[in-house]
C-alpha cells in the first residue's frame, strides 16, 4: 500500500510540473477537469486536459492529430479516437517535457484560431510564431498548417 501511495504522490507531483509550465502561458486558465484532474484554456477554449490518472489528452484539428500520431508524438484519443483530441500518458518526470510539448502546440493553434478575439491578440502579441513553431521542431505538415493559417489570417508567420 505504501508503494501505491508513493507512486500516486510521484504521479501528482509529475502532472502539477506539467500544470505549472502551461499555467505561465500568456492568457491561459487552469480549472478541474469534469472527469478529475486540471483543464486548460486559452479564454472559453479548451486545449487539453490531464487526468489524476496522468492520462493527457490534447486537442487539434484531424489533420495534425494524424501527423502527431504518425510521427509517435502522441496517440490517438483513448474513447475518442476518431476526434482531434489525441492522448499521452505521464509516467514519470521523464514524460514532462513530451507532455508540455504537445500543450504548446495546441495553445499556438488555439491562439492562432482566436487571434480575431482579444484573448487571442493578447497571448500572440507576447510570441514570435516562426520563432516558437522553430523550436517545437514540429512534423513539417504540422509547422506548415500553422504557418498558412497564421498567413490567411494577416498575421506575421
Amino acid at each position: 500500500m505504501v508503494r501505491d501511495e508513493s507512486a500516486a504522490s510521484q504521479l501528482a507531483a509529475t502532472t502539477a510540473l506539467v500544470a505549472a509550465a502551461v499555467e505561465a502561458w500568456p492568457g491561459v486558465i487552469v480549472r478541474e477537469h469534469p472527469f478529475g484532474g486540471t483543464a486548460f484554456f486559452l479564454g472559453t477554449r479548451e486545449f487539453g486536459h490531464v487526468h489524476r490518472s496522468g492520462l493527457l489528452d490534447v486537442n487539434y484539428n484531424r489533420s495534425v492529430r494524424d501527423a502527431l500520431v504518425a510521427a509517435g508524438r502522441t496517440g490517438r484519443h483513448s474513447v475518442h479516437p476518431d476526434s482531434g483530441w489525441t492522448s499521452y500518458r505521464i509516467r514519470d518526470p521523464s514524460d514532462v517535457d513530451g507532455a508540455v510539448w504537445l500543450l504548446r502546440l495546441s495553445y499556438l493553434a488555439t491562439a492562432i484560431t482566436l487571434s480575431r478575439t482579444q484573448t487571442g491578440r493578447r497571448a500572440l502579441a507576447t510570441l514570435d510564431l516562426d520563432a516558437e513553431l522553430d523550436a517545437l521542431d514540429a512534423p513539417a505538415p504540422v509547422t506548415e498548417r500553422y504557418r498558412q493559417r497564421a498567413r490567411n489570417l494577416g498575421l506575421a508567420a
